[in-house]
């Protein structure tokens, strides 16, 4: 018998065994349609992924699965990546699913969660509300605080340093030194430049912070993946993740809390420099105290998580709200600083290996007006005025150069985890190719694998700017919809335009200036991360000096901006045609109200203005000489032309001065044709002089036209801002209103409740003491009339208790022959009127 049940338990557990192992994973399991990255998937789980998380190869191992077996994967036992935009990211991170707990695990501070780590939809809504305006690109092109710290930092940080590190020929680690630029204009933002980083200048200080906010990326894999296992090694004794790390981010923790103090100083005081506003402090701060004033719970995580770090070393900050400001001004600090710095390393990164593409984009920028050059810095930094932000924005290869360093080299080109949510349809959701996917589900997706789609980006791992540049409309919408370095969705980067706007003024202002070169760039691949860097944490360049164009020259661009604006790739004969086309007259002999472009000095007289220089074939970059080169190509062919020109008017006008002399001398009028046709040619100088006045008249009534149109469009913006706010301000006082009458309706229904409850228990005493009466009259009727017979004892309660009901209610009573039974209780004995109303 024993070795029976013995056979039985074995059989038994080998069939769950079975069951558990081979028939569910491969038979039964909801996901068992989808293709497994690798085969130990359906059978071990996400075993073999974790195993490529810790060895830091998520982002090549999972683009490699991709390219095996198409747009949706199986990663683990119940996790799918999505490489595909229509029923893929659309979907996800347009439809609104929650993120996964992946995203707490790793980048909370001060023991609770910030907008970008909080889980849930709705709290995550209602904290971006309170500072989604100010990150908003019309409001960042129209800030006041951000134009006057960007001309400080421009004017008087980075352009000073890196002239400097020029005039020294000092190579430059431009990792580091982005890191510092970047923090400087982010901790500016959040905090005003009085409160923020100097990061730039003071070097020493800059190293210490990084070296310590790096020093935590090593052990991210535990936090992220497995936040159970580090609180257990340390219960056992061990310490997975070495303490150290705790110290540095207590130390972090203390350095954003210090300068989030800094702003509530300023904000008590008064400060004539508008970059001193403390725009993101104040107004989140002031948002999330407004939002918990009205509920506790508003913008609060209700997920209970394990976090990596604890309120414990923070005793001093007074409530879970300032918490939460501080974890909020911390996480945009790092998230704002790193990933633009990494950009922008790798921007530099591929110009320095192009001269020629840095001819064409300084060409570009130097078109801006006012340029930025570093002598008019230096000579006068109260009068230096940077360009708008709309200005650098509208320009297309300094636009496509950032598009392509952020496809290529994206700052984060890891996944973004999402929980599917419980489908509405017996069918589940439908991913790709793919549906039946039920809820529960981690699904991400990853700008790695996004944006190295060959039929969207034709060879993905080339850095092409052009490819921005040349597409035809349905081309660039198609590349917009897989682009994908700032997410999408409601949750996509609430930076985006703060990052785009500081990155293209830095590269503006460094490539108006100078050129870059490599010094030593090994290393430069970037490491496989969420967050990515070069691998050697460093990129050597020098910086030299480019001759900027003459004065005479840079004047009249600003005022004659006809192809470099519209265009880089321009060639001698489109100047030529272009010039000739609008210049048809030298400066000595142009008629009355024709455009005139100064004429350069004659270079054997040696005559050029002060700041210009002479090309000098010897000792020159390749950059800085074909630049240079480029510039007076075209100077001598307008020289040329200009020349060409007035000899032939010079000519036309001996002819006509001969062909008056012998018509005087003949007698004859000068009109007639003759020899040199000097009719033809003299009207077809004055056809030339009316064509030449319609089109400065047109090119007058046109700039005044757009004039105008950037005085009408500044102001609607301007108004469109004041009425934004107006509209926000009347929506939270209509909110506000609408909370008061609620919470008075309240009131007076808990009243007239309560009133309703008082009435009931009024009325059910007042039942109690009749029916205890009822009963008492009862008995009394029984104890009197016991030797009555059983039908005068019935009658004779049953009329007691009519009266007794008639009393209550107040009614008159009857008199005694009008009652009921009057017939059989009038002789009654116990009735001493004789009537049987004693009864």
């Amino acid at each position: 018998m024993a070795v029976l049940l013995s056979s039985v338990a074995v059989l038994g557990v080998a069939i769950v065994v079975l069951y558990r192992l081979i028939i569910y994973p491969l038979f039964v399991h909801p996901l068992r349609h989808i293709p497994s990255a690798h085969w130990s998937i359906p059978i071990f789980g996400g075993a073999w992924i974790l195993y490529q998380r810790f060895r830091s190869r998520n982002n090549v191992t999972t683009y490699t699965a991709h390219v095996k077996y198409g747009e949706v994967v199986r990663l683990g036992w119940n996790e799918l990546s999505v490489n595909c935009v229509d029923d893929g990211i659309k979907t996800i991170y347009g439809g609104g699913w929650e993120k996964h707990r992946w995203y707490p695990q790793q980048f909370a501070s001060y023991g609770v969660t910030n907008m970008f780590s909080t889980v849930h939809h709705g709290p995550h809504s209602q904290k971006k509300r309170t500072i989604a305006n100010i990150y908003s690109k019309s409001a960042l092109a129209t800030s006041p605080q951000v134009a006057a710290n960007s001309k400080v930092l421009i004017g008087k940080r980075i352009l000073p340093l890196v002239q400097s590190l020029c005039e020294s020929g000092t190579p430059t680690d431009v990792y580091d030194l982005s890191n510092g630029i970047t923090m400087d204009f982010m901790s500016a933002y959040q905090f005003g430049l009085a409160n923020g980083t100097n990061f730039v200048q003071q070097a020493e200080t800059r190293q210490q912070h990084l070296r310590i906010y790096h020093s935590r990326r090593p052990y991210e894999f535990y936090s992220a993946e497995t936040p159970w296992l580090k609180p257990l090694c340390r219960t056992l004794g061990i310490d997975l993740v070495p303490r150290v790390l705790d110290t540095a981010n207590d130390f972090l923790e203390d350095w954003s809390k210090q300068m989030c103090r800094g702003a509530d100083a300023q904000l008590r005081s008064t400060s004539e420099f508008a970059g001193d506003d403390p725009v993101v402090y104040k107004h989140f701060k002031k948002g999330l105290t407004n939002l918990r004033a009205r509920d506790a719970s508003l913008g609060k995580e209700v997920a209970n998580i394990t976090l990596p770090t604890s309120k414990d070393s923070h005793a001093d900050i007074p409530d879970e709200t300032t918490s939460e400001v501080y974890s909020e001004m911390l996480d945009h600090l790092g998230a704002g600083h790193e990933t633009s710095a990494i950009a922008l390393t790798y921007l530099l990164w591929e110009l320095s290996k192009d001269p020629a593409l840095q001819a064409k984009l300084r060409a570009e920028v130097r078109s801006l007006s006012p340029a930025i050059i570093w002598r008019s810095v230096a000579v006068d930094f109260d009068s230096f005025t940077l360009p708008s932000p709309k200005e650098i924005d509208a320009l297309p290869l300094l636009t496509a150069i950032l598009m392509e360093t952020l496809r290529l080299h994206a700052p984060i080109p890891g996944m973004e985890p999402r929980v599917s949510p419980a489908p509405c349809t017996p069918s589940g959701h439908k991913l790709g190719r793919y549906d039946g996917i039920p809820g529960g589900v981690r699904v991400s997706s990853m700008p790695y694998v996004l944006h190295r789609n060959t039929e969207v980006f034709p060879s993905p791992e080339t850095f092409n700017p052009s490819r921005w540049l040349d597409a035809s409309p349905s081309q660039s919408k198609e590349m917009h919809r897989w682009f994908w370095a700032f997410g999408s969705g409601g949750r996509m980067c609430i930076g985006s335009h703060l990052a785009q706007q500081e990155l293209k003024l830095v590269v503006a202002a460094i490539y108006s200036n100078w050129e870059t070169e490599i010094v030593n760039d090994e290393g430069i691949e970037a490491i496989d991360a969420y967050t990515v860097r070069p691998t050697s944490s460093k990129l050597i360049l020098r910086f030299k000096q480019v001759t900027p164009p003459p004065l005479w020259w840079r004047q009249h661009l600003r005022s004659n901006p006809f192809s470099l604006r519209r265009s880089v790739e321009v060639t001698s004969e489109s100047i030529v045609a272009v010039l000739s086309s609008e210049l048809l007259t030298t400066p000595n002999d142009a008629a009355p109200g024709a455009r005139q472009l100064p004429e350069p000095p004659s270079s054997t007289e040696n005559h050029w203005p002060e700041d210009a220089v002479p090309i000098d074939d010897h000792g020159v970059s390749p950059g800085h000489q074909q630049d240079l080169n480029y510039l007076f190509d075209k100077i001598q062919e307008l020289s040329k032309l200009l020349a060409s020109n007035r000899e032939k008017v010079r000519e036309l006008t001996k002819k006509a001065e001969d062909a008056g002399r012998r018509a005087l001398a003949n007698g004859t009028h000068p009109d007639t044709d003759g020899e040199g046709s000097v009719q033809t040619d003299g009207a077809r100088i004055l056809e030339l002089e009316r064509e030449l006045k319609q089109r400065d008249y047109l090119i007058d009534a046109y700039k005044h036209e757009q004039r105008e149109n950037t005085s009408l469009i500044g102001l609607y913006e301007h108004t469109v801002g004041i009425m934004t706010e107006q509209i926000r301000n009347y929506c939270l006082g209509i909110e506000q209103r609408f909370l008061d009458q609620q919470r008075h309706y309240n009131n007076l229904l808990q009243l007239e409740k309560d009133d309703h409850l008082k009435s009931r228990l009024e009325r059910d005493e007042y039942f109690a003491q009749t029916l205890k009466l009822s009963g008492q009259i009862r008995h009394a009727n029984r104890l009197r009339t016991d030797e009555w017979c059983d039908e005068f004892r019935v009658i004779a309660a049953l009329q007691t208790q009519v009266r007794c009901l008639h009393r209550v209610a107040g009614w008159d009573p009857e008199k005694p022959e009008e009652e009921a039974g009057w017939e059989y209780l009038r002789d009654c004995p116990l009735n001493d009127r004789g009537t049987g109303d004693g009864v």
